[in-house]
């Protein structure tokens, strides 16, 4: 919740909602889908609907007395108070909320978690570009049965304190009928004027009660469009807020957006989350700032200055602090979430650093964040000026939301100015102890909303006030809330020059948003204001305020274009923003003058402001900027970038691309990619690495496929000569030079280059492209990381696959062939195998199968027999032999049976099963008990599975009675009721039922123990740092990486039993970790102790306090009790079979040391 009252009094005519819609179609009804409505993509994006018949009623949890006890759990400086204002059933599953002019609350409860579709995968996923895109993904994935996703709605609840005890005592439904199959999880509200603007995908709603009856009659979709995208849980549109502007500002995560526009233009940004504005119309939408991955919620403090909190992708990655700008980038797109490869998780987002705070070197197509904070960033607003004290003047709040609420709380900092940007300062707890979702002011505290659940929702909520006691009554509070009580409207302009001046915002805004309405009138009590106030902020709002004046008459503005020479610079800055937004052409020259500003931040929105202008006339004094700064700020270059963008002809920034200045020719590079020019391939040939690499970023990633081929061709240079074949050259008239290959040396160590290099190859897919990636694979002494993804790019060169393979979105390369590739495959074969260093082996190995390359198996046979070749490449080796039908193969199976290394062993046994069944049989069945190795014993078992003799059923019938008889090894039992699940045999499969029926039905764990031991500790590794579903990261923490919403599991396989570790994971309520169990006692005597279990027995509990200190409670004294569930999702041994859970289950047992085991 932004901190503002955004909606204090704002002129009328800047309020009106067009209410006609703009095609004449006829108004849709609410409880209409989408994919029934016909052309609804066509239509122009206002819409009016009824509001349901009949009243959704979910059920909600009852009266109780759990909110008012948890209070006695919150850490909290004793200064402050903190009261119940309302709890469930008078709200429940409370995800966002607002405060109107008159004190009400307006909440958005969401019962669609669990009731709305996931994709069909996501390939499928990706591969949407519209709403309806998704919608018909759904219905293909689930028939008829997609109308049981409309079950459950959104909604909007009102509160209110009708007799001023600072407790609701009215809950009435505002709204509800959100239920479509594409509508998301609600989580915005903006209260104003009697309307409610409410972000809920795919719709931007205004909503107005007319009647006064406490619930809207009156629905209107001013857009509609967003979340073309599956996506992740909770990625959907967040914190309306009314801006300095008096436009509507939102985020939305990065589920997309394709929205029409009444032009008949489309605004499309599918893959991205983003800060988004309009006017409170629905007109004017745009992007504001893009590369956001999940915001959850957007402020502004005194300044102007937005900032929003965006959370992590849950593969060590950090949550944020982002600073807003205008055309800002912070690098995020939803390709990045599904790259879970383990050498490449999360692809570019990780490996090339985007989510890190400034660095040198960093890249420079995005903006770094202000900083690293918290685990799960909700909602965030600014202290308004009232409601605590003085000494949070200037701070942001932001929720940080991990769960369980032991693991939740309000954080407060403030910023520092750092270049363009800012720096956190004074980071503190402000309070810890609730499930908070969002946070924001009201007229008399801080209200913080508690989900009062975990991940999941438990249909009930509360709502708290926090305040200082010192300070709550006031003359400035009680004055405050009568002003935002009583409007603004009315007031004489004279009055409202006054409060300009206010110390609260809300007050501030309002008074500046009525002088916007009073004609001649405001807008001179505005230029008064704005050039004779004493008060800093009173002058901004006066600025602010003429800038909404200029879109009704631009010649305000001539009048105040001696404040872009004013003393203060923030009055400098603001003035260049309004200037620049009302493309007042005659504010040029003092714009240009302001790029040589003391101040970064001055100078950064004149440049801004310039590229508004268009006039060409301005590049060289950009260029200039860029020079002297040096590339030290990236908000400055920003600014530059923005100012080129809007100035520089396409010609001008060829010319510059020849720079002497880097910093410059990086300037002109990164405008170029905005516009997505094909001259960016210039930069191709730059002597500086870091231009080079940016140049090849901007070409694959955005893409510009004109660029392509000058980025594919820098292959060459990652070769030796002696090693691009002379029909190469012959085919490729326009190879680079030697001065290009020595300026580009640094390509063949630079990964993130070669990597997009090879990418553009693949992309083109030509006879030529082939060529090059063989070239470069059958080099030596590439980085085996580079040669690897070279092999894929072969292997993977007829792919139907449509993912591009650096960005992960969906890019369906050009149809090729594979004659000419298996022609030269062949030919090179002896070099790529002489040159494949033992790393990489294996992938050409698979290379070679995959393709059914012949020639010589020498190597292949050398690489069986050789012990100091890896496992695998051994394994593949043999494999490879084996389906050549190579003549050496039944020798090489008696060698490896009896080589050291059991896989080795394992696959010579895999072989053997399939070229000589009986002589299988009757080796592998004793290594099932015999072999000191575990997993040739468990692959014997597998092995044996597929062996279609009656003998292995008659030994599989025995095996399964030893299993009920408790006589088979634990670490075997799973791969033996796999592999007999696989036979056919009668008689297998009915000892395979008296085995399930022989099971515990009274325990809830019987059917899982068959993976408490056996499994794979490197695979379950894996899981734990990169399955897509699982995300163990994001709670846990492993020697330093990962969340805390859960228990730190660095010593858990020290401290914890297998048992508890598989229970934990399949059945989490069952117990919770110590540390982690928050409680709330009720003695005997009325005494309320809340805490975090540290011991318990049958006669004491021991809490820890928030304080910190130590309590333990006698059980016999104890009147009641109230635990909270378990943060841990409840479904993962649904998502994980039994391999994975046994794996996992090995990987937990094994952390028992700080450093990680080799």
């Amino acid at each position: 919740m932004q901190n503002s009252y955004r909606y204090l009094a704002v002129a009328a005519p800047l309020l009106v909602v067009v209410v006609a819609l703009l095609t004449g179609r006829a108004p849709l009804a609410a409880d209409t889908p989408v994919a029934e409505r016909g052309d609804v993509a066509d239509a122009a994006p206002s819409r009016s609907s009824a509001p349901p018949t009949t009243p959704y009623e979910p059920e909600i949890e009852p009266a109780s007395d759990q909110g008012e006890k948890a209070i006695a759990g919150f850490e909290l400086d004793p200064r402050y108070r903190a009261e119940l204002f309302a709890a469930e059933p008078m709200l429940a599953n409370p995800v966002a909320f607002d405060v109107d002019e008159q004190g009400r609350f307006y909440v958005v409860e969401s019962f669609r978690h669990g009731n709305t579709p996931e994709s069909t995968n996501s390939d499928d996923d990706l591969a949407c570009r519209t709403v309806e895109d998704r919608i018909a993904m759904h219905k293909r994935k689930h028939g008829d049965a997609w109308r049981t996703f409309t079950e459950r709605h959104e909604r909007i609840r009102l509160l209110e304190d009708t007799d001023g005890d600072h407790r609701a005592d009215r809950s009435v439904v505002y709204a509800d009928g959100f239920n479509k199959l594409e509508t998301g999880l609600a989580a915005g509200v903006l209260a104003m004027r009697g309307g409610v603007w409410f972000t809920n995908i795919p719709d931007l709603w205004r909503l107005h009660d007319r009647d006064g009856d406490g619930r809207a009659d009156e629905r209107q979709v001013l857009s509609t469009g967003y979340g073309v995208h599956v996506g992740y849980r909770g990625h959907d549109m967040h914190g309306p807020l009314l801006y300095v502007d008096g436009k509507v500002y939102w985020t939305i995560g990065d589920r997309g957006i394709h929205v029409p526009l009444p032009d008949g233009t489309r605004l499309e940004n599918a893959d991205r989350g983003a800060v988004l504005r309009c006017s409170p119309d629905g007109s004017e939408l745009e992007i504001y700032h893009n590369g956001l991955r999940n915001p959850q919620d957007l402020t502004f403090d005194d300044y102007g200055n937005l900032f929003t909190g965006d959370n992590n992708s849950d593969a060590g990655d950090k949550a944020r602090v982002v600073h807003c700008v205008e055309g800002g980038d912070s690098g995020w797109h939803i390709g990045w979430q599904y790259m879970g490869e383990p050498d490449y998780t999360r692809g570019p987002w990780n490996h090339e650093k985007i989510w890190y705070p400034q660095f040198e070197g960093q890249g420079a197509w995005f903006l770094p964040p202000v900083s690293w904070l918290g685990n799960g960033p909700a909602g965030v607003t600014f202290y308004p000026g009232t409601g605590l004290n003085d000494d949070y003047r200037g701070h942001m709040f932001m929720c940080d939301y991990r769960g369980g609420p032991g693991q939740c709380g309000v954080y407060a900092f403030r910023f520092q100015p750092k270049g363009a940007s800012y720096e956190l300062d004074n980071l503190h707890k402000f309070m810890w102890g609730v499930s908070c979702s969002d946070v924001g002011f009201g007229h008399d505290g801080l209200y913080i909303l508690d989900w009062a659940s975990s991940w999941n929702a438990a249909n009930k909520g509360r709502l708290y006030r926090f305040y200082d006691p010192e300070t709550i009554d006031s003359p400035l509070i009680r004055s405050t809330r009568e002003l935002i009580r009583g409007g603004m409207d009315h007031r004489p302009v004279d009055q409202l020059a006054v409060l300009l001046a206010h110390a609260d915002r809300r007050v501030r805004l309002a008074a500046q948003l009525a002088l916007t309405d009073k004609a001649a009138a405001g807008a001179k009590t505005l230029q008064q204001v704005a050039f004779t106030s004493e008060h800093q902020l009173a002058r901004l709002h006066a600025v602010w305020g003429l800038g909404i004046v200029a879109r009704r008459n631009g010649e305000v503005l001539a009048e105040i274009e001696p404040l872009l020479l004013d003393a203060d610079s923030e009055v400098r800055g603001q003035t260049a923003k309004v200037m620049g937004d009302a493309r007042h052409a005659a504010a040029f020259g003092s714009l240009v003058a302001l790029l040589g500003d003391e101040s970064a931040r001055v100078q950064m929105l004149a440049a801004t402001a310039l590229g508004k202008l268009k006039n060409p006339a301005a590049v060289e004094p950009l260029l200039a900027m860029l020079r002297a700064g040096e590339d030290k700020d990236p908000y400055l270059r920003h600014g530059a970038v923005m100012g080129l963008v809007g100035s520089a002809t396409a010609e001008q920034l060829a010319r510059h691309a020849a720079d002497e200045h880097p910093a410059a020719r990086l300037g002109v590079l990164l405008a170029m990619r905005r516009r997505a020019d094909s001259q960016i391939a210039m930069f191709l040939a730059d002597e500086n690495e870091r231009i080079v690499s940016e140049a090849a970023s901007a070409i694959n990633d955005v893409p510009i496929p004109e660029a392509m081929p000058a980025l594919a061709q820098l292959i060459v240079v990652c070769t030796d000569a002696d090693a691009v074949t002379s029909a190469d050259a012959g085919a490729d008239a326009s190879a680079p030079t030697s001065e290009q290959k020595s300026r580009a040396n640094f390509a063949r160590t630079n990964e993130p280059l070669v990597r997009r290099i090879l990418n553009a190859n693949y992309r083109l897919g030509g006879d030529v492209e082939v060529r090059r990636v063989i070239d470069y694979v059958a080099t030596p002494d590439q980085p085996p990381a580079m040669k690897r993804e070279g092999l894929d790019v072969l292997r993977d060169w007829a792919s139907t696959g449509a993912r591009d393979r650096v960005v992960n979105l969906q890019r369906p390369p050009a149809t090729r062939e594979v004659a000419t590739l298996k022609r030269l495959l062949t030919a090179q074969l002896t070099s790529i195998l002489e040159s494949a260093p033992d790393e990489v082996q294996q992938d050409v190995i698979q290379l070679v199968r995959h393709y059914r390359i012949p020639g010589s198996d020498d190597a292949f046979v050398a690489w069986v027999r050789d012990g100091t070749k890896p496992v695998e490449t051994r394994i593949e080796s043999l494999k490879l032999l084996a389906e050549r039908g190579d003549a050496r193969v039944e020798a090489l199976v008696d060698f490896a049976l009896e080589d050291d290394e059991a896989k080795v062993r394992v696959a010579a046994g895999q072989a053997l099963a399939k070229r000589n069944p009986q002589r299988a049989l009757k080796l592998l069945t004793p290594i099932v008990f015999d072999s000191p190795s575990l997993v040739e014993r468990q692959q014997a078992l597998a092995t044996l599975g597929t062996i279609d003799l009656e003998a292995v059923d008659t030994s599989f019938a025995d095996w399964l009675d030893r299993l009920v008889a408790g006589k088979i090894e634990p670490r075997l039992q799973l791969d033996l009721i796999t592999a007999a699940a696989a036979r056919k045999s009668p008689l297998v499969q009915e000892k395979l039922a008296a085995y399930r029926d022989s099971l515990d039905p009274t325990d809830p764990l019987a059917e899982y123990r068959v993976a408490l031991e056996g499994g794979d500790a490197w695979r379950g590794r894996l899981i734990f740092v990169g399955h897509m579903k699982t995300k163990c990261l994001r709670c846990h923490q492993v020697r330093g990486t990962g969340g805390s919403a859960g228990p730190d599991l660095t010593f858990v396989g020290k401290e914890k039993t297998r048992e508890y570790l598989l229970e934990s994971i399949v059945d989490p309520n069952a117990q919770i970790a110590r540390g982690f169990e928050t409680v709330v006692l009720v003695t005997d005597e009325g005494r309320i102790i809340s805490g975090i279990v540290q011991e318990e027995t049958d006669e004491m509990i021991t809490l820890r306090e928030p304080d910190g200190d130590v309590v333990e409670v006698p059980v016999d004294s104890i009147d009641e009790r109230d635990v909270g569930p378990s943060g841990m999702p409840s479904e993962m041994g649904k998502v994980l079979d039994a391999f994975d859970l046994r794996d996992l289950v090995e990987f937990l047992s094994t952390l028992r040391h700080p450093k990680r085991p080799q």
